[in-house]
């Protein structure tokens, strides 16, 4: 993987998303008016046999039987969307190479097994196929598949969320999908669409609660292990860190510059180590934000056993993300700051955060501190550390003291998502915006902030202590959707990343 991960794989979702457009769009306008499959076909005439449940209600094994495996290359399908919805169509492009390398083609039956995924729960879906060859080769069929419904732990209060807002399809978003990070619903993660249904859960388990979304596929941390979750609902380790001091994921899987940031503990330091992994789960680098604050409080004249206490939760990473601008890792300390070092050193380049807190006092960190100017606000307890597309560092601002570190510094009421404009050689961080949602909400620990395309994902994760807020906004500040989840608390959906599972491609 290089250094451009999250352009490249953001740049290949929009090629996918023409592709499957123009190989699906004008069947879906006709109806895919091509051969509809019934038991009374002719023996040998290309049809549908039949369709198995997957491992969740949302995945299909969809059989088509007298291929002619010598004219086909590729098969694609699409997932009709429901009637008055908005969200685009699920759907892939699969080779015919990647079908037989992962057992789904019978080549002496002449059979395809095409695993179809993103199905509503508990509704007749229509299912559009398309087989393409060399010469102009081109079969549609179409497939009613009609599915279960799903109830797991957490399965009422998704399906019973209340609709604040409506998806409007006049407010455009730049994603139709999102993972909400969810350890406690019997299954991690749970995709949801801009409609607020539910289209995918995960097959492994709850899990723990780092999670992602990369190449294809979920990454979701288990104990020291890492699980790869296909969409066909396979699930592979990737790796273990037992052996390497590593005793249990907290929080999140962010992208880095080269692969994957773990947020794990690693012997008795709690929240203060992350491993950078490749997609294959190979270990590329690891921090230990211990021993560098130690360090760099050391080389400044302070004693650090009065800060990085051990013994304690004194750190508390929530986030972690790569700016890319200054080659940079940037990491959430809930209970202190946002931290910025160098990628490849460790050192502390500069520190943004209520001066308030303890950090403060120490001359050889308040020496690194950026100041926000009259009108901005230091981020609280922040979570969810991005940069924009423009290179701006957003967050979601909790507004929350510090639990373990005394003084806790300021404490707020209201929690919003933030945008800041770094300036390094200034050493300030300027807000530059601010989300009010009317009326205002107070999340006090998880939430997040997320941008897709030109438009935000905003998860307010522990609304009053126990409810999930889900809002999709517009670059103006439009509300597209809002959904409401009582009683759904944190562990159903901590975090919500904008994900593109539309027109994914496997070769």
């Amino acid at each position: 993987m290089s250094s451009q991960f999250l352009s490249q794989t953001k740049s290949s979702r929009n090629r996918r998303g023409l592709s499957l457009l123009a190989v699906l769009s004008a069947s879906v306008l006709i109806g895919l008016m091509g051969v509809t499959a019934t038991p009374a076909q002719a023996a040998g005439r290309l049809m549908v046999a039949g369709y198995e449940q997957g491992a969740t209600p949302f995945i299909s094994m969809v059989t088509i039987k007298n291929v002619p495996l010598a004219n086909v290359s590729s098969v694609v399908f699409g997932v009709q969307s429901r009637p008055a919805t908005v969200s685009a169509m699920v759907g892939a492009t699969y080779s015919l190479n990647y079908l037989i390398s992962h057992d789904y083609v019978d080549l002496a039956a002449n059979t395809i097994t095409v695993p179809v995924y993103g199905l509503y729960d508990g509704f007749s879906n229509t299912v559009h196929l398309r087989l393409l060859g060399p010469k102009k080769y081109m079969q549609n069929l179409t497939a009613t598949v009609v599915t279960q419904s799903w109830w797991a732990t957490g399965g009422p209060q998704y399906h019973d969320r209340q609709v604040v807002v409506a998806r409007k399809a006049n407010i455009k978003l730049g994603y139709s999908f999102f993972m909400l990070k969810a350890w406690s619903a019997g299954a991690h993660p749970v995709v949801m669409d801009t409609d607020g249904y539910v289209r995918w859960v995960g097959t492994a388990g709850n899990g723990q609660q780092g999670s992602t979304f990369a190449g294809n596929n979920f990454y979701v941390g288990d104990g020291s292990k890492l699980q790869r979750i296909g969409l066909d609902g396979n699930v592979t380790t990737l790796n273990d860190l037992t052996a390497a001091g590593y005793n249990g994921y907290h929080h999140n899987i962010d992208f880095g510059r080269d692969g994957l940031l773990l947020q794990l503990n690693k012997g008795s330091h709690v929240e203060s180590d992350i491993v950078e992994v490749n997609l294959q789960g190979k270990t590329l680098r690891t921090w230990d934000l211990a021993k560098i604050l130690s360090d760099t409080m050391t080389a400044g004249g302070d004693n650090p056993s009065t800060f990085v206490d051990t013994s304690k939760d004194w750190f508390h990473n929530n986030s972690a993300t790569y700016w890319k601008a200054k080659d940079e890792l940037v990491v959430s300390s809930r209970e202190n700051f946002v931290i910025g070092l160098d990628y490849n050193t460790g050192q502390v380049r500069w520190i943004l955060g209520d001066p308030t807190k303890l950090w403060h006092q120490y001359a050889s960190l308040s020496a690194l501190a950026l100041t926000v100017p009259a009108g901005g606000h230091y981020p609280i307890g922040e979570h969810a550390l991005s940069f924009t597309s423009d290179g701006q560092l957003m967050l979601f601002d909790n507004g929350t003291p510090s639990y373990a570190q005394s003084p806790a510094g300021d404490s707020r009421s209201v929690s919003q998502p933030r945008r800041y404009r770094l300036d390094l050689t200034a050493r300030t961080a300027t807000e530059t915006w601010a989300f009010a949602h009317d009326p205002a909400i107070s999340s006090p620990i998880c939430s997040s902030i997320y941008q897709s395309g030109a438009s935000f994902l905003i998860d307010y994760a522990s609304e009053n202590w126990g409810n999930v807020r889900l809002v999709g906004i517009d670059a103006n500040d439009n509300i597209a959707f809002e959904y409401f989840m009582p009683g759904a608390n944190w562990d159903r959906g901590w975090n919500a990343l904008p994900i593109h599972i539309e027109s994914l491609s496997y070769k």
